[in-house]
């Protein structure tokens, strides 16, 4: 993820500049209607500016010995934490006895890492990947408004239940975001959200809806069998993206085309395009548009029409 869009967008949530200080952070005692607003803040400003070595040295120097088995995201989430309760931050009881619990498994694993313990932590990685690609994906949407499909993303992992849970929470959390970003009236609220056109947060609304991950999708546009050596093109008229897939032997699963080129595939944005337009000015389009950076899928979502 570009490190600038990361900063412009935790800034942006925040309306602070540098670490969070003692106005920022969460605060269950004083502040306890704004807790859970302030917790996702702050931790988004973390994820967005301190790498993980750092905040390993964080947990590191308060557990007083070395955390080399313990997960990026462990080491993320705890190292934040920290520094947050050093900025004078209060945490609620829950947060306490979980801050508590992972701390304490976070030493058991250095004292007797057994080799399953240490697959674990290694796979609880692949949740995060996934995550930090969501995370750019969206933003690429807000800054350049490329189409993100969350569902093709995930379907390039195999999650266990704890890894899918933490897929849902992290939904859950981004889709509450922009739900507050559209439905909320407070005045701060919508100040933070002003660089973001309100039609376009409606749509992250539903592009992070978990809801809308698991119902079932509408039959596809064409289901017939692709012919051999043939060439695919899927138009995108609501982000005026095209799509050309190349290859032989191709054919149609579902929603989704198997057997193509990836090499030889790409996408272009262009203006004007439709599903009424002619093959042939698609052709012009494609060989005057620009293309995009995002690998081809094949998988065709609602928004595409093969023409």
């Amino acid at each position: 993820m570009n490190t600038e869009v990361r900063i412009e967008r935790a800034n942006r949530i925040m309306k602070v500049r540098g670490e969070p200080a003692s106005n920022d952070v969460p605060d269950w005692n004083n502040k306890p209607d704004s807790y859970n607003r302030d917790m996702i803040a702050c931790l988004n400003w973390y994820n967005s500016h301190v790498d993980q070595t750092k905040m390993r040295a964080v947990c590191e120097q308060r557990a007083g010995r070395s955390l080399k088995n313990a997960s990026n995201n462990d080491v993320m989430q705890l190292g934040a934490l920290i520094r947050m309760s050093e900025q004078g931050a209060a945490f609620s009881p829950d947060h306490c006895k979980r801050i508590a619990d992972l701390a304490t498994l976070l030493v058991a694993n250095e004292e007797a890492a057994a080799p399953v313990e240490r697959q674990r932590n290694i796979r609880a990685d692949q949740a995060s990947i996934a995550i930090a690609q969501i995370d750019g994906a969206l933003d690429d949407f807000i800054t350049n408004g490329t189409p993100v499909s969350i569902e093709t993303i995930l379907s390039q992992f195999k999650f266990n239940r704890e890894e899918k849970f933490r897929i849902n929470a992290y939904l859950e959390r981004v889709n509450g975001q922009y739900k507050d970003s559209v439905e909320s009236k407070d005045a701060d609220v919508k100040q933070a959200w002003s660089s973001i056109k309100l039609k376009q947060r409606k749509e992250l609304v539903d592009i992070t809806s978990v809801s809308h991950m698991t119902k079932k999708s509408a039959k596809p546009v064409k289901s017939n069998v692709v012919t051999s050596a043939d060439q695919v093109i899927a138009v995108n008229e609501k982000h005026g993206v095209v799509q050309v897939i190349n290859g032989s032997a191709m054919k149609m699963v579902g929603k989704t085309i198997v057997g193509f080129d990836q090499k030889n595939s790409f996408m272009v944005r262009v203006k004007g395009v439709t599903s009424s337009t002619k093959v042939a000015d698609i052709k012009k389009m494609i060989d005057d548009g620009k293309r995009i950076a995002q690998p081809v899928t094949g998988r065709l979502g609602q928004l595409w029409v093969v023409v």
